[in-house]
């Protein structure tokens, strides 16, 4: 027969805590049930308060601030290789590189002409970018997975990337003979485009 373990033993103060707090909800502990961090002390630290319990793993503290020890490499800029994922992947171009560019913003922005092999629509999909971080994976990454590398489909030998929708109706009403545009109209389609050239 185990006897129970006595009320003093500090091995049994976590089932007497369990037993009170079953008996008295939202109660605090009482001073003989408190339990001592063996790492940091808590609740004996110098501000004589319990401290926050906090994620031992995470690389973040409870306030959001990297954890001391941590390298924080730089942000993403201007042409870095991420790998773009939208789930499920059912064929290779559900993965692909693509080459950064920083905008304003907090959703991930791609081309029309890719959402055919990510079978993207915009009916609020979500899509993973994972960042590489060696310089070996991300060369393999720019010869292997760049969005240039995988306009032919291995399926039946077509293009799988390219205008769709509005890109073709775009071109053509924008290149068919006699077609004129205000000079309003073409300043800002070459703003938007951020065209610096000479205007003839």
């Amino acid at each position: 027969m185990v006897l129970p373990l006595p009320e003093d033993d500090p091995r049994a103060v976590l089932h007497h805590r369990w037993k009170f707090e079953l008996a008295n909800p939202d109660t605090e502990y009482p001073e003989n049930l408190n339990v001592a961090c063996p790492h940091c002390g808590s609740p004996d630290n110098e501000w004589e308060r319990r401290t926050r319990v906090e994620d031992r793993l995470a690389t973040v503290d409870m306030n959001g601030n990297p954890k001391p020890g941590l390298l924080v490499e730089r942000h993403l800029i201007d042409g870095d290789v991420v790998i773009f994922n939208r789930q499920p992947s059912l064929h290779r171009m559900s993965m692909m590189v693509h080459e950064v560019r920083v905008m304003e913003g907090h959703t991930f922005r791609f081309n029309l002409a890719v959402c055919t092999p990510y079978n993207a629509d915009f009916d609020g999909d979500e899509m993973n970018l994972h960042v590489i971080q060696g310089e070996e994976a991300r060369a393999e990454a720019k010869i292997l997975m760049r969005v240039q590398e995988h306009i032919l489909t291995p399926r039946y030998g077509g293009a799988v990337i390219g205008g769709i929708h509005d890109h073709i109706s775009g071109a053509y009403l924008l290149s068919r003979p006699g077609t004129q545009i205000s000079k309003r109209n073409g300043l800002e389609m070459l703003g938007n485009i951020g065209y610096t050239g000479e205007m003839t």
